[in-house]
């Protein structure tokens, strides 16, 4: 399957131990929310899910899903770089 990637790395902290995550793609963005995201709720994060499978099935650019991504991780208040 195609990753599915986006212009410009959004960096996440996702645990404060850690270094940041570096996130490129659609792919390694669910990843994320569906693996390591602090909490699986909110509507931010509901959101990006439905945009990343909308991007997938080639309805929405993978753009739409880095911009949904930022909003998750905003809403989860994790320290981003974008």
């Amino acid at each position: 399957m195609d990753a599915k990637s986006w212009d410009g790395a959004v960096k996440v902290k996702l645990r404060s131990k850690q270094s940041p995550r570096e996130v490129r793609n659609v792919m390694d963005a669910a990843d994320c929310l569906f693996t390591a995201w602090p909490r699986h709720e909110g509507a931010a994060f509901d959101e990006a899910l439905k945009v990343f499978a909308q991007v997938f099935d080639g309805r929405r650019k993978p753009a739409a899903a880095r911009e949904a991504f930022i909003a998750a991780a905003k809403e989860a208040r994790l320290p981003i770089d974008a």
